[in-house]
């Protein structure tokens, strides 16, 4: 299955190679929470490969197998080249894994060295298959997207092993005390780990992006022990380690029973099927006409779009499920696609990839999301809405989970566990289970899922100017205030990805619609919503969402409105006239979007995002367009209080809601935005309305600037710091000489003056203390008193 496309439809969006460091270093400190082991090797294979595997008497002898792999050795080929001659070694005319094929892929590699353009040293192909990944073009990564399993040697030594397994099991029923993750605290072995155990997860993330799978096996080897793999969207199951040379028949016992499993078992999955040439070539059609029917264009300009949702010979048919309660039935449909617009790029949470599709019966175009959903499903959630007259979000067409198999068509009900769920998380109490680096489990059963909708078109990255971009972002402002006030939900992911622009003969203009309301929630009596804690997109997060104490705060409607504000933003720095230099929209773009500090075992941002708040530092001389300028100078004084009382005159008659009052807020926290009697949904739409009724807004100004390189992380609870991309790349650091000066200390820590300064004032201010200060500077802070004493 081919991956999503960068918004230049040059390159897979997520996988820059330059990114990669940053990438597996990500990997390893979110893989701390969800790597479950050391599983028995026995258990393991019984577990997951024991059903229905034929008797072992008709394998192929393992006596002396992998004799010829070293126990260590000076470099990874002297280990992966005998252990591949000896996995496709035939004994006695028998192959130990029949049907499939064992090849050096690191080969294949044109830069078999570096960290972006790695592949595995040894892939496993299905036999008709090899051909296909031999004459696949160089640096294309296919051999990726036909690999089974993959096995890669982590080095020469025993010793360079990720993990250390405990010298008992027995735990007396209580938690393991051991860390399976114990060798890699000091930081040479952890800048070791990064780039081994990192590079390792990333491989099991790209396969599991380029295939339509359910799970993935992998091995690593260190010198001449091996540990056998399981991934799923939950986490990662890893074994005891095992010698080659001394136990060859565990890993000539798990690839026969490999080859011997179902499909199902070996973790594909068997609800995604290739299409047959007839129905590629609707697939085609059809997309090419509902391309032209939102874009307006034809020829070359009209080819390149498609490549954006179409690759040859590459069409497949997903099946979904509609679980009929009532009629005690299913009804099965059937959907085209190629190219998806979202790739999963990181191991655990939803997996989402979302496809422009073709309904086989029908031959319309839809939108179809394919996830792994935790909580409940979105198509009820958007069906109740447009019951409730919700505007502008999508109408669902069909939706439900996915079975393991379908049954024959209107046979019967499909029950709950015949369901594909993730499996990880029922290990993770074990007796076996130790903890990873001091972090314990964190997991949730996950279901896959799909919904598809009616409405399908781009994102708002295609805005064609202010016009557009204001009017669909008004669309989205009217959605989430039906949604509070008709429906009780807050969507709390208000971001970039989550808006569509939508064509539609009625409208001059596209309309925009919001989408993705799986992390939406209800709300309660006053409004805030049902679950703690921050849910959503980093960059577009308000600031009360991302500030110290944010974990124990609850999500409202003027916090979606500031996200849509932020949203509106970023879309006018990248894509409208402003007069900003390359530098300016770099330095305002990581601070109002990018910035995170660390702060022990919580990350905090928002320092931009309040600095503009009380000065306007990165909006109020940006240089937009005068309609632009306009309605983002006023969205910012209705965000603060203290801008309205500085002689401001407006267009529109604003009121204040006495209604909602002025939030009790910490006493080290700056009493900013929900202290607004002005930021309420009335003002802020009836403005936007008003200045779209009253001005003529620029309808093809768009201009494309340097995109600063930063990539959104969507997430819901409190992933690691190194989970952000701008983490090393682009956040302001505080200078290394800072740390021993002892003037550091005295700086002001406490909320600037009320009154704003503008663009171009000297010195920008410290953080305010709503950001909560890391340990180490509070540490510094310690040692600088006792000095002073």
């Amino acid at each position: 299955m081919p991956s999503a496309l960068d918004e230049h439809l040059q390159h897979v969006k997520g996988l820059d190679p330059r990114a990669a460091e940053e990438r597996n270093i990500r990997n390893v400190e979110e893989s701390r929470e969800w790597t479950v082991g050391p599983m028995p090797v026995p258990d393991f294979m019984r577990t997951f490969l024991g059903v229905g595997a034929p008797p072992r008497t008709l394998m192929p002898s393992s006596k002396n197998a992998f004799k010829s792999v070293p126990s260590k050795a000076a470099s990874a080929a002297e280990i992966y080249s005998p252990l591949i001659a000896a996995l496709n070694k035939k004994v006695k005319g028998k192959s130990r894994c029949p049907g499939f094929v064992f090849n050096n892929a690191s080969a294949n590699s044109p830069h078999p060295h570096s960290l972006g353009h790695m592949l595995p040293h040894i892939c496993v192909y299905r036999e008709e298959n090899l051909e296909t990944v031999k004459n696949g073009e160089p640096g294309s990564r296919t051999e990726l997207g036909y690999a089974e399993l993959f096995i890669e040697v982590i080095a020469g030594d025993p010793a360079y092993d990720f993990f250390t397994d405990p010298k008992s099991t027995a735990t007396d029923g209580k938690p393991h005390s051991h860390d399976l993750a114990s060798k890699f605290w000091d930081d040479q072995s952890a800048l070791f780990a990064n780039r081994s155990l990192g590079q390792h997860i990333s491989y099991a993330i790209e396969i599991l992006a380029r295939q339509p799978r359910l799970c993935l096996y992998s091995v690593a080897i260190a010198g001449s022990r091996a540990r056998l793999f399981r991934w799923d969207r939950a986490g990662c199951i890893v074994t005891e380690s095992f010698d080659l040379r001394a136990q060859p028949d565990l890993l000539c016992e798990f690839v026969w029973r490999y080859s011997q499993a179902r499909e199902d078992q070996r973790g594909h999955d068997t609800t995604v099927q290739p299409a047959s040439h007839e129905e590629e070539s609707l697939f085609l059609k059809c997309i090419r006409a509902h391309i032209r029917s939102q874009l307006q264009v034809e020829g070359a300009e009209l080819d390149r779009a498609v490549t954006e949702h179409y690759e040859p010979n590459h069409v497949a048919v997903i099946h979904v499920l509609e679980q009929n309660a009532i009629a005690k039935a299913d009804t099965i449909h059937r959907f085209l696609v190629s190219r998806p617009v979202i790739s999963p790029m990181v191991l655990t949470g939803k997996g989402t990839k979302g496809f422009w599709a073709v309904d086989v019966s029908t031959h319309r175009v839809a939108f179809l999301k394919d996830t792994w959903r935790s909580r409940g499903e979105e198509g009820f959630i958007l069906a109740s809405m447009i019951e409730k007259g919700v505007r502008n979000v999508p109408s669902v067409l069909c939706h439900g989970d996915v079975p393991d198999e379908f049954p024959v068509q209107g046979e019967r009900k499909v029950e709950r566990s015949e369901i594909q769920v993730t499996v990880t998380e029922e290990f993770s109490d074990s007796s076996w289970t130790c903890k990873v680096k001091g972090k314990a489990y964190q997991f949730s059963k996950s279901v896959h899922y799909r919904v598809v909708l009616r409405d399908v078109g781009y994102s708002l990255r295609h805005s064609r100017g202010t016009e557009e971009l204001l009017t669909a972002t008004l669309d989205v402002l009217r959605a989430m205030s039906d949604a509070r006030y008709k429906a009780s939900r807050l969507h709390r992911d208000i971001s970039l990805g989550n808006i569509i622009l939508v064509a539609e003969p009625d409208r001059s203009v596209r309309r925009g619609y919001l989408i993705d309301w799986d992390a939406s929630c209800g709300v309660d009596e006053s409004g805030a919503a049902l679950r703690r804690g921050r849910a959503g997109t980093w960059e577009f997060l308000p600031f009360r969402m991302i500030g110290s104490q944010s974990r124990e705060r609850k999500q409202t409607l003027q916090d979606d409105m500031e996200s849509l504000f932020y949203v509106v933003l970023y879309c006018a720095f990248l894509w409208l006239p402003h007069k900003l230099t390359p530098q300016q929209l770099g330095d305002s773009f990581s601070r109002l979007f990018g910035y995170v500090a660390p702060d022990d075992e919580d990350f905090l941002g928002g320092a931009g995002k309040v600095d503009n708040v009380i000065y306007r530092r990165h909006t109020e001389n940006a240089g937009f367009g005068p309609s632009m300028q306009y309605w983002v100078n006023t969205m910012a004084d209705l965000l603060d209080p203290q801008g309205l009382r500085e002689g401001h005159t407006f267009d529109y008659p604003f009121e204040e809601d006495v209604e909602l009052g002025a939030q009790k807020l910490p006493d080290d926290e700056l009493p900013l935005l929900r202290a607004s009697k002005m930021w309420t949904v009335k003002n802020v739409e009836g403005f936007w309305s008003h200045l779209l009724q009253t001005r003529t807004l620029e309808a093809s100004d768009r201009t494309v600037h340097e995109h600063p390189r930063s990539t959104s992380i969507y997430y819901e609870g409190m992933p690691a710091i190194l989970n952000h991309p701008s983490y090393g790349c682009g956040v302001r650091k505080r200078r290394r000489e800072d740390d021993d000066d002892d003037s550091s200390s005295s700086r002001s820590l406490t909320p600037p003056p009320a009154r704003r300064r503008r663009l171009g004032s000297p010195s920008p201010p410290p953080p305010p203390s709503c950001l909560r200060r890391s340990r180490r500077i509070r540490k510094q802070h310690e040692r600088n008193q006792a000095k002073a004493s």
